[in-house]
């Protein structure tokens, strides 16, 4: 509701001379700005002087000083019924320094007769009514009854001195935070009597909630607020309205519902606004309504009106509607005493809401948006259209205030419709955003589906994710959206039967690879126990690691049941190196996303993961790779699935083609793998597919008798070995924690050599046979004698696998080999040594 400011760092540099003439330049510019703006201030508080005559504070202080009695005797207006105004005496008592939440001071009194006996005290909805006393000439107007005791049923009250609520216009521009907004305890310079109680020390909460936490003793009083957010349309026994409760109430915002003060509107009631009457001051007018009802404390000659005494929102600078109202009666408690009103006709604008009360001006309504809600429920044909209007100023708020309670407005008819405030059937809407930045229009169009599995609201999930949508078209960190919302539409179809369908579990068959993969969904459809298997294509591209984690999900897997709780979907607040954001940008993202039928399935490589993931949104960020698929029906459910690490390992390094040879390794898991099996595939250099070669079972070693701590093994043996270089793959299709994994181990496979030789004369004829045949390359052959090694010749493989090559010996022994070199499908290998001898 409130805005905090922080001040931005300054970086330190050197100013020329030039540039400290410029910034005197600049300051002296400045003073004389801020002393024209401060005698526009002094003649602009002129203008809103009141019509009846008034007393100052210092002029009060002065008849207290010289009353025998230490009080001066007074009276305020108030209506307690329709629109008739009463007169309800009381005892002015002194001047409470800087008690007020804008650190202004307050004035003490006590009210009695009829009025106060029957509402058990000072009433909320009595804030803003004008105190008098006559100064021995005439009644002169002293001030604005603005807040009243916490638990008393003397009549206690403070009230807000006139010529502080005079300088309301110059104030607006202060804007509290709420954190500003807590009990302001001020001890008194001098003890007051009331009744039979001796008070010293005040405290002033901004609501009840706050009043309550303070600690009372003998002589201290506790006063709140008088006037409280009201909300009709919606009724208290609503969960939305419990809900909305409880977040306003952690942000300091008090509210109230039908039954607690806010009767249901009444556009038609009118009544002169005169010092006395009850005003409203509206953010929403319609079937469905929020703001504030209190008493206007006075009028000026050019229809501007002060009432309250204290603020409504603390927004300074708005717009809201200022209506009449219809005081049904009076609700007498001895805690928390109240008035009963119905909003009545607009009758101009709010336009300031500041520490010493509310003003505007009677005449002309502010801009309004229009939200209408249309719903059908199927299971009784029944359709209800709701519209309410909502201020320009409160649909355009990035405040969770002002979007919840305008996305709220839709929650009646949905309940209307459906007579359940409680609906756990199926829902599925259109809603219609028209936006503008001034420039340019633009249109968000959100269709999605709605249920809750846990019987709280499904219709509240839909409000509250328009709400959502709200704050983030209204947000604006970097100030490039500049959103106007134009009008909002929704059409919603309600059923009681539940079209739903669980994730309950993920895979990857032959483990997650780089291309395209086939991610294997099982859900679980309601009422049913048969599993249904939906295959999502996924493309994993080039480069990117296959060691992270597949995801299968419904885009807000963990918003159901809302009321017990307050989420927003969108994040529009976290830190971000982007650029800043257009209104064109954000209705792209609310267009893009997906509804709750669609399945997400996602990739995210190690790293890629959402740090500021707390359980809603997405937890990967934009390194992953994403598809959906519309299912058709509301999905739940979340599983997201690792590959476990497989170390793979083979007991030769180079084996020779055709030779067998075997295979070792472990699986990296949190849990025992006894019995699990893990299958093995090889894909020779050349070969277009994998070929299966058998399987092996794992078996959990214990290597730390102590703490029973082990690993998962494995062993294989690749019997008749591999025929050319390539790779083996050990593949473990993973269980209800790990999805299938793998490990691939590149193999170089040596050609075997089988050499023969033949000697004719001092001719040497040389014979490589290669295997496999087709291993293509060329060999290279030599001879040794005792005075050293020569290469003898060189010769291309044939395609029957053979090469050869003769040369012309010295008498004596040979021992000749031949060597070769490798290809693209084979290893470099060498054969056996042939002993020659040549004559």
């Amino acid at each position: 509701m409130h805005s905090a400011v922080s001040a931005g760092s300054r970086s330190g540099r050197r100013m020329t001379t030039e540039t400290r003439r410029l910034r005197h330049a600049q300051l002296v510019a400045l003073a004389l700005l801020t002393t024209l703006a401060a005698l526009l201030i002094v003649v602009g508080s002129a203008i809103a002087t009141p019509l009846e005559p008034t007393l100052s504070q210092a002029q009060l202080a002065t008849m207290l000083d010289a009353s025998p009695t230490g009080s001066v005797p007074g009276h305020f207006k108030t209506v307690v019924k329709g629109s008739a105004i009463v007169n309800v005496p009381c005892e002015i008592l002194g001047i409470v320094p800087q008690a007020a939440e804008d650190n202004g001071d307050l004035i003490m009194f006590t009210a009695s007769g009829p009025v106060i006996e029957d509402a058990g005290g000072i009433a909320s909805g009595m804030s803003g009514s004008p105190l008098y006393v006559n100064d021995g000439v005439r009644e002169r107007l002293v001030g604005a009854v603005s807040y009243g005791e916490y638990y008393t049923t003397n009549g206690l009250g403070l009230a807000t001195p006139i010529e502080h609520m005079m300088e309301l216009e110059s104030r607006v521009a202060v804007r509290n935070s709420l954190d500003v907004r807590t009990a302001k305890t001020v001890r008194l310079s001098r003890s007051l009597a009331v009744g039979a109680t001796t008070v010293t020390t005040v405290a002033v909460a901004p609501t009840t909630t706050d009043a309550r936490l303070v600690a009372v003793r003998p002589g201290k009083v506790v006063m709140r607020s008088l006037t409280t957010l009201m909300v009709g349309g919606l009724g208290p026994e609503a969960p939305a309205f419990a809900n909305i409760k409880r977040h306003l109430g952690e942000m300091g915002v008090e509210i109230r519902g039908k039954a607690a003060g806010a009767a249901g509107a009444d556009p038609s009631f009118s009544a002169a606004l005169v010092p006395g009457s009850s005003v409203g001051m509206l953010f929403m007018r319609g079937d469905f309504w929020y703001g504030g009802v209190g008493t206007t404390t006075y009028t000026t000659a050019d229809d501007k009106l002060v009432a309250f005494g204290h603020p409504m929102m603390f927004d300074g600078s708005l717009s809201a509607y200022m209506t009449n109202a219809d005081v049904i009666g009076l609700w007498s408690s001895a805690a928390d005493p109240h008035k009963v009103v119905a909003p009545g006709r607009v009758r101009g604008t709010i336009s300031f809401d500041s520490g010493a009360g509310i003003a505007g001006t009677i005449g002309a309504a502010p801009a309004e948006v229009p939200f209408t809600c249309t719903v059908t429920e199927t299971g009784t044909g029944r359709t209800v259209t709701h519209t309410a209007y909502v201020t320009q100023f409160a649909a355009d708020q990035y405040k969770s205030t002002y979007s919840f309670l305008n996305a709220l407005s839709f929650y009646p008819a949905f309940y209307q419709a459906t007579g359940d405030q409680q609906y756990d059937g199926h829902l599925e809407y259109t809603l219609t955003i028209q936006v503008s930045d001034g420039a340019h229009d633009y249109t968000v169009t959100r269709r999605n589906t709605w249920e809750d599995g846990y019987g709280f609201d499904a219709a509240y999930l839909a409000v509250v994710e328009f709400a959502s949508m709200l704050d983030v078209l209204t947000s604006d960190p970097d100030g490039t959206i500049g959103a106007h919302i134009k009008s909002v539409a929704m059409e919603a179809t309600l059923s009681p039967q539940l079209r739903r369908a669980r994730i309950a579990d993920v895979s990857v068959p032959g483990g997650i690879h780089v291309g395209e993969n086939l991610v294997r969904v099982t859900t679980y459809k309601h009422g049913s126990v048969v599993p249904a298997v939906v295959d999502v294509p996924l493309t994993i591209p080039e480069g990117m690691s296959t060691s992270g984690t597949i995801y299968a999900k419904a885009p807000y897997t963990n918003v159901e049941s809302v009321g017990d709780g307050w989420y927003s979907f969108w994040s529009t607040d976290s830190a971000s190196t982007d650029p800043p954001q257009t209104l064109a940008d954000a209705v792209e993202t609310l267009n893009g996303t997906p509804g709750n039928n669609y399945l997400v399935v996602a990739y995210a490589p190690p790293g890629a993961i959402n740090e500021e993931w707390w359980g809603f949104g997405e937890p990967w960020n934009e390194q992953a790779v994403v598809t959906s698929v519309d299912l058709g029906t509301y999905l739940t459910g979340s599983v997201s699935k690792e590959p476990a690490r497989i170390e793979l390992t083979s007991t030769s390094s180079r084996p020779l083609a055709g030779a067998t040879f075997g295979l070792r390794g472990t699986i990296a898991t949190d849990t025992r793998l006894s019995g699990e099996v893990v299958k093995f595939y090889a894909r020779e250099t050349g070969a277009s597919r994998a070929t299966y070669l058998g399987e092996a079972t794992v078996e959990y070693r214990i290597y730390d008798d102590a703490d029973g701590l082990g690993q998962n093994e494995f062993a294989f043996e690749v019997v008749g070995g591999m025929q050319h270089s390539g790779e083996i793959t050990a593949v473990w299709e993973g269980n209800e924690q790990y999805v299938a994994s793998s490990q691939t181990l590149e193999l170089a496979v040596r050609a075997k050599i089988k050499l023969s030789a033949s000697v004719s004369g001092r001719t040497v004829r040389l014979r490589a046979a290669l295997s496999p045949k087709d291993a293509g390359g060329k060999l290279t052959f030599y001879a040794s004698t005792e005075h050293g090694r020569k290469q003898v010749g060189k010769a291309a493989v044939s395609a029957s696998g053979v090469a050869r090559c003769s040369y012309v010996a010295t008498p004596g022994g040979q021992r000749v080999y031949a060597v070769f070199g490798g290809s693209a499908k084979n290893a470099r290998s060498t054969s056996a040594v042939r002993t020659l001898v040549v004559r």
